[in-house]
């Protein structure tokens, strides 16, 4: 879609709402957490990290949000491993900081690895 000439996009916010996401939400008004499911909810310290990124990114500031970014990555696969949810999605935010800045390549290999992450932990068929 286009409006006033710019191409819409997704934004940081789009992708990682505060509010929990529609699986969440059904989850919650069941009574039954994501964990009991066998879902996937996004642990508050990244959803924190997440609006600071926000907050830097969108003042153009990524000398910050982008080494954020990767010491959280970093602490991540160190205490996690590589091969978890929360690294998916520190990878999918750090994708999308590169995508403002026009570094699609980065941007795009990050967005690949994130996926790879996702359909190999929570199945191909999940929402996330």
């Amino acid at each position: 879609d286009e409006k006033n000439g710019e191409a819409a996009k997704d934004t940081l916010d789009d992708l990682f709402p505060n509010d929990d996401d529609q699986v969440q939400g059904k989850l919650r008004k069941s009574g039954e957490s994501a964990a009991q499911q066998g879902g996937y909810e996004i642990p508050a310290r990244l959803r924190t990290l997440h609006n600071l990124v926000i907050q830097y990114a969108s003042q153009g500031r990524y000398e910050v949000a982008v080494p954020l970014c990767k010491q959280a990555l970093e602490d991540l696969e160190k205490t996690s491993g590589h091969d978890h949810p929360d690294v998916a999605t520190m990878l999918n935010i750090l994708a999308l900081v590169y995508r403002d800045q026009n570094k699609y390549k980065e941007a795009a290999h990050l967005l690949n690895d994130a996926l790879a992450i996702r359909e190999k932990t929570l199945g191909k068929d999940h929402p996330a």
